[in-house]
């Protein structure tokens, strides 16, 4: 079971975000469930920045994010670190 935290976050911090997870990811042996993925509102210069953790070990790195359950998930999101095998189970590409 995956466990998935949530932050919405300015577009422009998303690459920091991307670049810290990328690795931790390594440093743990690139772990399958271990996913880090947005959904991305140019708009509003906002992204909405998802997580997900084989388990609870990293999960309190994550200052500022809130659980979210399976359910909450988006069905289209943009992939950003962790197994493609892992992201294609769950989400799609963005279609617009």
């Amino acid at each position: 079971m995956t466990i998935w935290i949530e932050r919405t976050i300015a577009n422009e911090d998303v690459p920091r975000l991307q670049d810290t997870f990328a690795k931790q990811w390594e440093a743990f042996g690139s772990p399958r469930g271990m996913l880090l993925v947005s959904v991305n509102d140019i708009v509003s210069g906002m992204s909405r920045v998802i997580a997900g953790f084989p388990n609870d070990v990293m999960v309190h790195l994550y200052e500022g994010f809130t659980p979210i359950d399976d359910g909450e998930l988006p069905k289209e999101a943009t992939f950003l670190v962790g197994h493609d095998a892992d992201f294609k189970e769950r989400f799609s590409i963005p279609t617009n």
